[in-house]
């Protein structure tokens, strides 16, 4: 499957992140489980990288088909897919 890295600045805190983090694993699994399905995820993994202009976010994420998840996830309108969006944009 190919995979797809992006590298973002952090724009919150660590706790911002560790807190997202918890809810994908915790209250929100089921809906992060089935948001991964729809988009074909395999597998994803974040990196925390420390630079000299503070931490990066490197995701790593192997999916089926990126070219055709991205515009679906850019489109998409359900809650749980506006409420990722706005975690990981924030």
């Amino acid at each position: 499957m190919p995979l797809v890295v992006r590298a973002f600045p952090l724009r919150g805190s660590l706790t911002d992140l560790h807190q997202f983090a918890a809810e994908l694993k915790g209250r929100r699994a089921g809906d992060a489980a089935r948001f991964y399905r729809h988009y074909g995820v395999e597998r994803e993994s974040w990196h925390l990288q420390h630079t000299a202009a503070g931490p990066w976010v490197i995701a790593v994420t192997e999916l089926a088909d990126p070219v055709e998840a991205a515009p679906r996830f850019a489109d998409a309108t359900e809650a749980f897919h506006l409420w990722n969006k706005s975690q990981v944009e924030a």
